[in-house]
């Protein structure tokens, strides 16, 4: 699966030292959920807090000096965003091992700071390092004299903190990218005949009292998810049904803010990986909800891309994309949360009782 090169990251619940450009190095997988590579970073600061975090592939112009077409316009992107959160600084971090001429880092970084300049925002660093690893040796650019060697990326209080609430830190995006992956291609084929034929959108709503034994359906399923159960492939396809009505789909979104959001996750990243096209847009933009309110903008983005591949005109797809490239915090999805629980009650099917709260 190909995925957009610029990955979002809300501002961080816990605090994140950021006086040494090292530690800042070292929290950056715990950040993006992956270990960045050949990778520009920015990071806004209000006050002497860490604001949102942005990454975008780091491309070196072919002429070796110069800013790249695809950087230049991730730059414009970048500045967009901190206008928005209301940054009055960012530190910019490169990582690359190409063994580019350090020019081409310092080219890139003084377009962003006149870009960032015109909306009086300032640059206070920018450092560069070839990989995230420990010991790795990281520098400063633009004249700054600091310099030193990456702690352990594994040991950044961000880093434990993110284990603690059962994230896992993948070794790189392409590992992240992994996750949704096409599926054992006999059990896709199954799903795909127990599915049976595509309903049109139009058709897809079968009246209140189906549509809520439909929802009910799902919720049985992720209530034995979380006692452990696997869900077999006749599970799978139920879902794959129940969520092509957009009232189950809408409904089931709440589950995102709930104590069920865990199974519900698996539930709908097990459900991504076999349904055919283009019933697999609404399992994967589900899933994309899910990472999006939990702050997880990367995996928001890589699910979404995978939603939109499956059905280019998912329109919750595409507006939760749009949203995340446009650095649309997860706290402004809560209307979302509300009316799934508004659209459950319709239906006569409580939701469990909401345990996350936005910020």
């Amino acid at each position: 699966m190909t995925t957009s090169a610029f990955d979002p990251y809300p501002a961080p619940t816990r605090a994140v030292r950021i006086g040494d450009p090292g530690e800042l190095f070292a929290a950056l997988p715990a950040m993006l959920g992956f270990a960045p590579e050949r990778s520009i970073v920015v990071c806004c600061l209000r006050g002497s807090s860490l604001g949102p975090v942005m990454r975008f592939d780091f491309v070196v112009p072919e002429s070796g000096a110069g800013v790249a077409a695809e950087v230049s316009a991730a730059l414009h992107q970048f500045v967009a965003i901190c206008v928005r959160d209301g940054a009055g600084a960012v530190v910019v971090m490169v990582v690359d091992d190409s063994g580019a001429p350090a020019l081409v880092y310092t080219d890139a970084v003084d377009e962003l700071a006149h870009r960032l300049g015109e909306a009086d925002i300032r640059i206070v660093g920018a450092h560069f390092v070839a990989r995230i690893a420990e010991g790795q040796p990281w520098w400063s650019l633009l004249g700054d004299a600091r310099r030193g060697r990456l702690p352990d990326p594994d040991s950044s209080s961000l880093a434990a903190a993110h284990v603690l609430e059962g994230r896992q830190i993948r070794a790189t995006r392409g590992e992240l990218e992994a996750l949704l992956d096409r599926g054992d291609p006999a059990e896709c084929a199954e799903v795909a005949e127990l599915v049976g034929a595509v309903v049109p959108v139009a058709l897809r709503s079968a009246g209140i009292a189906a549509t809520s034994r439909s929802l009910e359906r799902v919720l049985r399923i992720v209530f034995r998810m979380g006692d452990g159960h696997v869900p077999t492939r006749h599970d799978i396809a139920d879902v794959g049904r129940a969520i092509d009505d957009l009232a189950v789909r809408d409904s089931l979104l709440g589950l995102a803010a709930g104590p069920l959001a865990p199974a519900a996750e698996t539930l709908w990243l097990a459900a991504a990986r076999v349904l055919p096209d283009p019933h697999r847009a609404a399992a994967a933009t589900l899933l994309g909800f899910s990472a999006y309110l939990g702050g997880e903008g990367p995996l928001a983005r890589i699910c979404l891309t995978a939603a939109l591949e499956a059905d280019p005109e998912y329109r919750l797809a595409v507006l939760l994309d749009a949203s995340l490239t446009s650095g649309m915090r997860p706290g402004k999805l809560f209307g979302l949360v509300e009316s799934a629980y508004e659209a459950a009650g319709q239906l006569g099917v409580p939701l469990p009782p909401r345990t996350l709260q936005p910020r």
